[in-house]
């Protein structure tokens, strides 16, 4: 029967310590530079450069400095693209979301795997009255490690 307490005593320790390292009120990722590679619907992977950090007073995030895809357009044509997009932090996953008058929208989401590696998800879409004017990467799925940091 000792030997059951100490068991169970020694479970809840490890389960409470996992809990304070990894749950979602608590998980802080170090902040600095990842570096990594995305794969596309563009059948080409390519790297991805992005930096953890706070991105105005109260608000901890996400930023993807280094990204290309291709911009497929309904009428064939293509071009490549990779703009500058910041997603806030809460916890372990991020989310930013731009949505412009003209209709053009860009999605950044992801989530942190431990505290220095990340996953997530980027897509650029436009809008427009004809088809040359209507493109979407498609979903940038991306992995990243953290390689410096501050």
């Amino acid at each position: 029967m000792r030997a059951g307490l100490i068991a169970a005593a020694l479970a809840l320790l490890v389960g409470a310590s996992c809990a304070i390292a990894f749950g979602a009120s608590g998980f802080t990722p170090r902040n600095g530079v990842y570096a990594g590679a995305y794969t596309s619907p563009d059948p080409e992977p390519g790297g991805v450069r992005l930096r953890v950090e706070r991105l105005r007073p109260g608000l901890y995030g996400v930023r993807l400095v280094k990204w290309s895809a291709r911009l497929s357009c309904e009428d064939g044509s293509s071009s490549v693209v990779g703009p500058m997009l910041a997603a806030a932090r809460d916890g372990k996953t991020f989310s930013g979301f731009v949505r412009y008058k003209d209709g053009d929208r860009s999605s950044f989401t992801g989530r942190f795997t431990s505290r220095r590696r990340l996953r997530g998800v980027v897509r650029v879409q436009t809008t427009g009255s004809t088809p040359a004017a209507r493109c979407d990467t498609g979903a940038v799925k991306l992995k990243a490690s953290r390689i410096s940091g501050r």
